[in-house]
């Protein structure tokens, strides 16, 4: 008696996802995470990022999503910022020939995330206790070609899975810790300002005071919170 072609298919998916689950994440270098969105810096990227700019000659434009209003300085402290696309929808730092031209010098956080990138990205604060704080939620993009092709392997819940994708995508995994831990230094700092009486944060505000960067902000009374990249 033969095995019936249901365990067969079960048997042939098993050995499919182990084959995946031994292997890491390998870029085709297709481009596409160049032009799926705008993307999303933090403020030290957006120093880095203007330098290099500047140096390679390219014309670099950014918006900002998350502000926070200092009543003390009349400002808007930016939070996030994001790098759009230029007019073809491509990142300003790809080449004619699908290649990042800063991949080697810095490429920011959540393109060495991608495809595990924010799907959502929160912050809250707490007046009575002086606090900042936020939470993010990560997704993995199916925008990536390599995450289509390997589908079968992300789209279980059960914990197997789970560490076969993890090791899958080991190394976007730890650069969005990175990421993650970099942000949460913004908000600690704004938190340890805010207690000490430097700054008076207002979450809620809708007013149009001069826009600063959180980075360059905070270094006023913190010169030395740095990054390593900088």
């Amino acid at each position: 008696m033969g095995t019936p072609p249901q365990s067969r298919a079960y048997a042939k998916r098993e050995r499919e996802e182990l084959k995946i689950s031994l292997k890491k994440f390998q870029c085709l270098k297709c481009g596409s995470c160049c032009k799926a969105s705008h993307i999303s810096l933090l403020p030290h990227e957006l120093t880095i990022l203007k330098r290099l700019a500047e140096k390679l000659r390219t014309r670099l434009e950014v918006g900002f999503d998350y502000t926070v209003y200092d009543k003390r300085s009349n400002s808007r402290i930016v939070l996030t910022y994001y790098m759009m696309l230029n007019d073809d929808n491509t990142c300003p730092f790809l080449t004619d020939d699908n290649l990042c031209s800063i991949h080697y010098i810095y490429k920011p956080l959540v393109c060495r995330a991608f495809p595990y990138v924010p799907s959502e990205v929160r912050y809250f604060y707490n007046p009575y206790t002086k606090t900042v704080f936020h939470k993010t939620e990560f997704a993995i993009s199916y925008a990536c070609p390599v995450i289509r092709r390997n589908k079968a392997l992300f789209m279980s819940e059960d914990e197997s899975s789970k560490k076969r994708s993890a090791i899958f995508l080991s190394e976007q995994l730890k650069a969005a810790r990175e990421f993650e831990e970099q942000r949460t230094r913004y908000v600690q700092a704004l938190s340890y300002l805010w207690k000490i009486g430097l700054v008076d944060l207002e979450f809620k505000s809708q007013r149009n005071g001069p826009v600063v960067n959180a980075y360059t902000f905070i270094r006023q009374f913190i010169p030395y919170f740095v990054f390593r990249k900088l």
